[in-house]
């Protein structure tokens, strides 16, 4: 039984440590892309940051596991005490994992509304820039008409 929880316990925190690099790979690969199209990152963003969620959840479920099987272990073997301080040192390092990714996905978040606060300024100037097109326009049709009957 000790075996089987052992290679079970291995297999998980492989599987947790696979997730953990997938999502820093991806929190990397959007790092990258925040140096591109706002609209763009902002939607490839979410669905990232939706991707890490995702993840961080199979790890808390993962974490609920380990420390199921740690009763069990405490349980059915006392003297197996080695085996409960390592699957506390992956659960230490996994909860750190969290903590960081947590972190990185605050600041993902951060940068999102940075990138729609530069957006909505630029959109502002956009719009400031048709008003004074707009009255350009019609400052010339004014004196357009202006000169029209000065010819005449």
């Amino acid at each position: 039984m000790t075996e089987t929880t052992s290679s079970n316990n291995n297999k998980y925190r492989d599987d947790i440590n696979r997730y953990i690099e997938e999502a820093e790979k991806l929190i990397n690969e959007k790092v990258i892309q925040m140096n591109t199209s706002g609209k763009e990152f902002r939607s490839e963003a979410k669905t990232k940051l939706t991707h890490i969620l995702n993840r961080i959840d199979e790890i808390n479920r993962r974490l609920r596991y380990i420390f199921a099987q740690i009763k069990e272990v405490q349980d059915s073997i006392k003297s197996n005490v080695d085996r409960e301080v390592e699957l506390g040192h992956q659960i230490k390092t996994l909860e750190n994992e969290k903590e960081t990714l947590n972190n990185e996905k605050n600041q993902l978040e951060k940068d999102i509304i940075k990138k729609d606060q530069t957006i909505d300024k630029q959109n502002g100037k956009i719009e400031s820039l048709k008003g004074k097109n707009n009255r350009l326009e019609q400052q010339f049709k004014i004196n357009s008409g202006i000169l029209k009957d000065q010819i005449q």
